[in-house]
């Protein structure tokens, strides 16, 4: 039987050691939440609240991922988020097109194995193109950061 093949009642063969409840059982290492709103962004800045820091285990697959509410000026625009390291280096990054005075939701994920130490993912956002944006953080539009293993 392969890891694949377990559906609920299995019986699950002790053999298998750690990896089965591994693969069945993520969970949740670390998480942030934004809480205000962020204005005028041009150029690339750190969404504030959304870093995140954890001590990694480098035999681990880790999914780290960020999901922001974000709006647009009078003018159309093309919206990124970057999930980066401590340092600003971009690890995955998403855009999306968003219409005039309108909002869109972008989601980013990495998937990543080998990190070990102290290791930091935090978000940035920038308008490509167009007008400035807006990141959502109040009411029901926070945004978040996850980090999973």
């Amino acid at each position: 039987m392969t890891i694949a093949n377990v559906t609920a009642g299995t019986i699950i063969d002790p053999a298998w050691g750690n990896s089965v409840a591994d693969a069945l059982n993520n969970r949740v290492i670390t998480w942030a939440i934004n809480s205000a709103d962020q204005t005028g962004i041009t150029t690339a800045v750190d969404v504030t609240g959304l870093t995140a820091t954890w001590t990694a285990d480098a035999s681990h697959l880790y999914r780290i991922s960020a999901e922001l509410s974000i709006g647009a000026s009078a003018a159309p625009s093309i919206a990124a988020i970057y999930i980066t390291d401590g340092a600003s280096g971009s690890k995955v990054w998403r855009r999306t097109n968003v219409a005039a005075s309108a909002q869109s939701e972008l989601i980013a994920t990495e998937l990543v194995t080998g990190l070990s130490g102290s290791v930091t993912r935090k978000i940035r956002a920038i308008a490509q193109f167009g007008g400035s944006i807006t990141v959502y953080g109040t009411g029901d539009q926070k945004g978040s950061l996850i980090v999973e293993d």
